[in-house]
This record gives structure tokens, sequence and C-alpha cells, in this order.
């Protein structure tokens, strides 16, 4: 934490700002690039990549296998040297290290996400004294070929863990308080003074910015260090977040609910302290350019006029503008605020910038927080959308399908054990959730179209697509109500 209140006067601000006065930086940053340096991340990632492609290729004696071994545990080892634990995550077709999200590395293979789906894996970490030997036996396992045999299945033997500094499987938040500090271990999450204390300091926040023009840095940063340990003595973003909904004031709820669930999905995917720190900041201050926009359109109740929602999309730029002026703020925060209404694909929203590539990592996933957010949450006019609805809409928009599946996981629509009814009347319980889309999970069948219990059950995978009909096989409808469970036969 800095000391002193850190603050920047956003009255010189010109509303008049064009994307090349306010956003040049982010703009230059669209494609997914970090403003901080990457190089232990991309030679990593190259390494990373290189040895995969070799072991598809060579035996585990051949010298490039050698060679390509090496140059992983040098830097493993410079890196380890700094910290317990080094880990390479898979998003989609792009690597994760180090935090940093890596595309079009030098030596990868086109199987590579083939491969780690076939695996189960979502990502690897390498400890502390890993040596050559484990990592040439892991990867020989990692690239291997199919085995007709159970135990001798590559995905068998990575789940087993034969090696004590390799380790594998999917995104598992693994953190502590002392992780961030105490800055929230005494909070009270059982009662409402947590909540209390958010929605105050979201509130001076906001009116500090929209009355004095002043953004409260410090405020902002006190703000991401208690909903970090809010989540570490929670270890769920659900509650805190369903808390602050029952508030009224879309402003402060808003902002805090999306940094709260941005920095859930930052936690899965293995975000340093620092980084959550850094996103969840960005995710806070996303939206700081509305303060700009005159409160009868950002509180209208009928439907906007084009030149009203003109001025709506001029928010991001603004934003970003403001921003880049605080003493301090770290780079990524502008970014996301200029970014955050831009498609994943980068081929539309806005600001529309004339650049190939899709917005940052951080932008990518404000951006499903915010809308989330905003379809569940009642407003002036609009009425709030079911969860289930909100997730179904969501999985159609332009947003990144990894980080969504992500998201839908977090937000645990359909728990194991939960009974559900599918769109062919029958009615099952979730069996298992599908590590690759969260709202298609397997299903136990207990009863028929008619409400019969089955004798012989069957578990229905729903990710399945019938091709010949060119849809799934089938589709959950609702959940089952407390009352509608306890009513089976």
């Amino acid at each position: 934490m800095l000391s002193g209140p850190e603050r920047v006067d956003m009255s010189s601000t010109a509303k008049t700002m064009t994307i090349q006065d306010a956003g040049v930086d982010a703009s230059q940053k669209a494609a997914g690039q970090s403003p901080f340096s990457s190089e232990p991340a991309e030679n990593l990632g190259k390494a990373f990549s290189s040895l995969c492609r070799s072991f598809t290729l060579y035996p585990s004696n051949h010298p490039l296998i050698k060679d390509g071994t090496h140059r992983l545990l040098e830097i493993l080892r410079e890196l380890l040297s700094e910290t317990d634990r080094v880990t390479v995550g898979f998003l989609g077709n792009d690597l994760m290290v180090l935090g940093k999200q890596l595309r079009h590395i030098e030596g990868s293979i086109p199987g590579l996400n083939r491969l780690v789906q076939e695996r189960g894996i979502e990502k690897i970490v390498f400890l502390s004294g890993v040596d050559e030997h484990e990592i040439i036996q892991f990867f020989s396992v990692f690239s291997a070929g199919k085995e007709k045999e159970q135990d001798k299945r590559p995905e068998n033997r990575l789940r087993q863990g034969e090696w004590p500094h390799i380790l594998s499987g999917r995104f598992k938040f693994e953190a502590s308080v002392a992780d961030f500090g105490q800055s929230g271990a005494c909070l009270d999450l059982d009662g409402v003074s947590v909540v209390k204390e958010f929605l105050a300091s979201s509130q001076a926040l906001v009116s500090q910015a929209r009355e004095k023009n002043l953004i409260e840095f410090d405020l902002a940063k006190e703000i991401i260090e208690n909903i970090l340990s809010g989540m570490i003595l929670e270890d769920d973003a659900v509650p805190i977040v369903a808390r602050i909904k029952k508030h009224d004031e879309y402003t402060y709820t808003h902002i805090l609910n999306v940094s709260t669930l941005t920095l859930a999905m930052g936690r899965i995917l293995g975000f340093t302290p620092q980084q959550l720190r850094e996103l969840g900041l960005a995710a806070l201050l996303h939206d700081t350019g509305k303060l700009l926009i005159p409160l009868e359109i950002l509180q209208k109740e009928g439907e906007l006029t084009d030149e009203e929602f003109a001025v709506i999309k001029e928010h991001p730029v603004h934003g970003a503008g403001m921003l880049m002026k605080v003493p301090g703020m770290p780079d990524m925060v502008p970014i996301v605020a200029f970014e955050h209404h831009m498609w994943y694909n980068g081929g539309g929203g806005y600001p529309l910038i004339h650049k190939e590539g899709s917005p940052h990592l951080y932008s990518r996933m404000t951006s499903i927080a915010d809308i989330f957010d905003a379809l569940r949450t009642n407003r002036a006019y609009r009425t709030e959308v079911s969860k289930e609805e909100t997730l179904r809409r969501m999985s159609v928009m332009q947003i990144d399908p990894f980080l969504f599946n992500v998201f839908a996981r977090i937000s645990n629509l359909y728990p194991v054990g939960d009974y559900v009814r599918l769109d062919t009347g029958e009615i099952g319980v979730v069996h298992e959730i599908h590590p690759r889309n969260a709202l298609r999970p397997k299903v136990r069948i207990l009863y028929d179209q008619e409400g019969n219990q089955i004798q012989t059950q069957r578990i229905l995978n729903l990710a399945n697509y019938d091709k010949n009909k060119n849809r799934f096989i089938s589709s959950i409808t609702s959940s089952l109500s407390a009352e509608e469970t306890a009513g089976l036969s």
C-alpha cells in the first residue's frame, strides 16, 4: 500500500476525448499483449511447447529431447529460485504462463489443445526441486499415444501423480490469507458488517469521483484487499455477491460484483496475489468513464435514442483517459476500462479500433462478469433475468468461450446432486460436471416423461451432439425446486 491518499483531478479531462487521445496505449495492447515484461513467460512457453513437439516426434533418448529438457529445466530453476511453483495453464488454444496469456508460440504443436483435453488437464505445475529425470518421464507419458490397457493410459497415469515435483490437473484455487495480508481476517462474513463495509467504501469511491472529480486510488486498493481476504475466508465468491445484491444502489453494487466475480475467475486460473490485485483494481474501475455521462441518460427508464447511446459508447474512452492520469495506477486498469465492451475476437463492440487481435485477457474476464451482473440486476428499464437464462444468453454472445466455461463453473448452475428436468420431459440428477461445458453436465435419468421411476437408470451426457439432427441430444429446461423434488415418488 502506498502512503497517503493518491488522487487524480478529472476535471481537466475533456469530454470530447478521442480514442487517439485516451486510448493509444490501450489500443496498442488490445491484442492480448501485457504491459509488463513478458520475456520469462515467453521463454518458458516456447521451451514447454518445443519440448512437447519433440516428444511427439522423437524417442526420449534423442539429442533434441535432451537439449529441450535442459533448456526447460534451466528456465524453471531460474524462476523457481524466486517462488515455490511455476504454473503452465491451457486457455483454449493458448498457453497461460506466469499469469500471461501467450499466443502463436514458436514450436507449439497443432494437437496440443486436443492433447490436454484428452488428458483432462488444464494446468501443469512445476515445483521447486524438479529434475531432468522427472521432466523426461512426465513428458513421455503426457505426449504418449493411446493405450488399450486401462492402467497404462496416459490420462490415468497422469492422475496418479508419479512425479513428486510435477502436478497436473484442473484449475483449482490454492491460497491463504497470508498470501494477501490480514486486512480482512476479522471480517464478519456471517453477518452484514462486511457487506456494509464494502458498500460504504464503494459509495465513497464513486461519490468522490462523481462529485469532486477525484479517484481515490488508496481506497480502491483497500476495497480489493478486503474482497480478496473475504473470498479466501469464504472460499467462494457467490455468497459475497448474493449479499451485496440485496442492496438497491446499482452503481455501487455493480462495481463490487464485477470485481468479485472477475477475481473468482482469476483464482481458478491460478493468478498470483499481485496479479489478482491488478485484475481486481481493473474490474473495480472498469466503468469509471460512466461518471462523465449525465444521470438522466444513465438512469433513463425508456429506450435510449441513437444519440444517447452514442454518448454511452464514449465511456470506455473517457474512463481510460481518467485512469491513465492517476499516479501509480497499474497499466492494466485503463486498458480494461478501454476494452471491456469489445468482442473477444476483436471483430466488434466498442470503441472500434482498426487493429487485429482480441482484447487483453483481463478485459475479456471483466466483460463476462460485467454482462452477467448487468443481466442479473433489476433496472428501471429491465427486469432481472434468472441465472439460468442469463448463462444461456451469454453462451451465444461474443465473449471468450473458454473463459465463459470457467465462469459457468464458478456459478455452479447445476451442482452435482441437483434434480433437473430435460426437454424430453425426463427427470434426472446431475451426475458429473462437464469439464469444458458446465451448462451441459452428465445426468442420471431417474424418471420418464410420465413421471414414472425408471428401474434401469442410464447416464446421459448432455454435451453429446447429434450431427444427424444438428442439435444436442438433450438439454436441461429447469432445475427442480425443493417442493418439486419432495413430490417425486
